[in-house]
């Protein structure tokens, strides 16, 4: 599809654009911005007013927003997701379909964490839910019934929750709480290699993983983790991957060049 004049000036200038949009209503700049790649409407976001931005980006799905933090430069991506709840994280990681590298950017997990690696395959129910409401949703979800399902308040875990007793009638008017069980847990920072002795997994084969706050950022198993321990590991940078970098670098600085100079012109312009 060939780029319309407005277009093309986004992806030249976003900052322009981006003050330009300062003064229309919210709904007219999710409007225009819906017409943009999503690598320059990223760019665009992330130079709007915090304000602007904050109220565009919550206007947007997490699989939207997935997108965006995916596809923006480093830089813009530190942007956008400043101007995010943390609330939102799990479900934008979950929405994404670059997984590992939203994490990434999310959390700031190296490719090799467990945080990188995490599932949101599993059930979070809060602690005083009661077991019969609890039962009545997953029948009316039809939720898979092998996804562990773990007790949390605030988005914090208690602990693990088992089924038998789940289907107990006497249990039925019970909160979850009282039923939980105590659970290991994987630290989100860890490395994945590190946790593969049989004393992490006394709990099963599949684990929580949580941050320094206790915070439930999702699951691993034990065999995605003795599959990775099996990937080759890379012994060196090819001479390529060192042109590469070189080149990116050396275009970078041209690029910021191009604008000093293009913004310099403009001005020399504007006192004529």
């Amino acid at each position: 599809m060939k780029e319309t004049l407005a277009q093309i000036y986004a992806r030249s200038h976003p900052g322009k654009v981006a003050a330009k949009l300062a003064s229309y209503e919210p709904k007219d700049v999710i409007e225009f911005l819906s017409s943009l790649a999503p690598a320059v409407e990223a760019s665009v976001v992330a130079k709007l007013s915090s304000a602007k931005a904050i109220t565009v980006l919550a206007t947007m799905t997490h699989g939207k927003v997935a997108s965006l933090v995916n596809e923006a430069s480093h830089d813009d991506s530190l942007t956008l997701i400043s101007y995010l709840p943390t609330s939102r994280y799990a479900e934008i990681a979950a929405a994404s379909t670059q997984s590992r590298q939203i994490k990434e950017r999310l959390y700031g997990y190296s490719a090799k964490s467990l945080g990188a690696m995490a599932s949101p395959d599993f059930i979070a129910v809060e602690k005083g839910q009661l077991v019969s409401e609890l039962l009545q949703e997953l029948q009316s979800q039809l939720t898979r019934t092998d996804l562990p399902l773990f007790v949390v308040e605030d988005n914090c875990l208690l602990g693990r929750l088992p089924l038998l007793p789940l289907l107990s009638a006497a249990n039925a008017e019970l909160p979850v709480e009282k039923l939980m069980l105590e659970t290991a847990t994987l630290n989100d920072n860890a490395n994945a290699s590190s946790v593969l002795a049989p004393d992490f997994w006394t709990d099963g084969n599949v684990l929580p993983i949580v941050d320094r706050g206790q915070r439930l950022i999702g699951v691993v198993s034990r065999q995605q983790l003795e599959a990775l321990s099996l990937e080759p590991v890379a012994e060196g940078v090819s001479v390529e991957e060192i042109a590469t970098e070189l080149s990116s670098g050396y275009l970078l600085v041209c690029s910021n060049l191009l604008d000093a100079l293009v913004g310099a012109s403009s001005k020399e312009g504007e006192r004529k």
